[in-house]
C-alpha cells in the first residue's frame, strides 16, 4: 500500500509539516531501494550502502522529529500526550530492531525487509494520516 504526500496530512504546524514531508520522501528513497534489493535477490553493495544510509537517517530524523513533536504536544497541553509519546517510542524500538538484525547480517534477509516496509508504511498509514490529524484537529 502506498501513501503519498497530501495537504491533507498537514496538521498546520509548519516545522511539523516539513518534516513528514521530508519523511515522505526519504520513505520513498528507502522503499525504492529495498525493492531493488528484494527484486534482484541477492546482495548489491551498492543498494545495501544505499539502505544502510537511509536507515541512519530515517532513525536519526524520527527521534529529532518526535523530539519536536512531542515538545509542541506538552506546551499545547494536548491531552493525549503520554500515549502519543508512546507510540513513538515504541515505533522507534521496532524499527532501531530492525536495523540491527540487518546490520548484523552478511545476507540480505528478505523478510527482514519485508518486515520493514510493512512497519514503515504501516506507520505512514495510521499514525500520521491518522494519530497526528488528532493532533491538527486539537491545535
Amino acid at each position: 500500500m502506498t501513501v503519498n504526500w497530501s495537504q491533507d496530512l498537514e496538521i498546520g504546524v509548519e516545522k511539523i509539516d516539513r518534516q513528514h514531508r521530508a519523511f515522505f520522501e526519504q520513505r520513498d528513497k528507502f522503499l525504492n531501494a529495498c525493492t531493488k534489493l528484494l527484486e534482484e535477490e541477492g546482495d548489491s553493495k551498492t543498494t545495501r550502502d544505499e539502505i544502510d544510509e537511509l536507515f541512519y537517517f530515517l532513525t536519526d530524523y524520527f527521534k529529532t522529529h518526535f523530539d519536536d513533536e512531542e515538545e509542541l504536544l506538552e506546551e499545547k497541553e494536548y491531552p493525549y500526550y503520554e500515549q502519543h509519546q508512546k507510540r513513538h517510542r515504541k515505533f522507534i524500538s521496532e524499527i532501531q530492531e530492525i536495523k540491527y538484525e540487518f546490520l548484523q547480517s552478511e545476507e540480505i534477509d528478505i523478510d527482514l525487509l519485508h518486515n520493514l516496509e510493512e512497519k514503515i508504511t504501516d506507520w505512514f498509514v495510521n499514525h500520521i494520516a491518522k494519530e497526528d490529524k488528532k493532533i491538527a484537529e486539537y491545535l
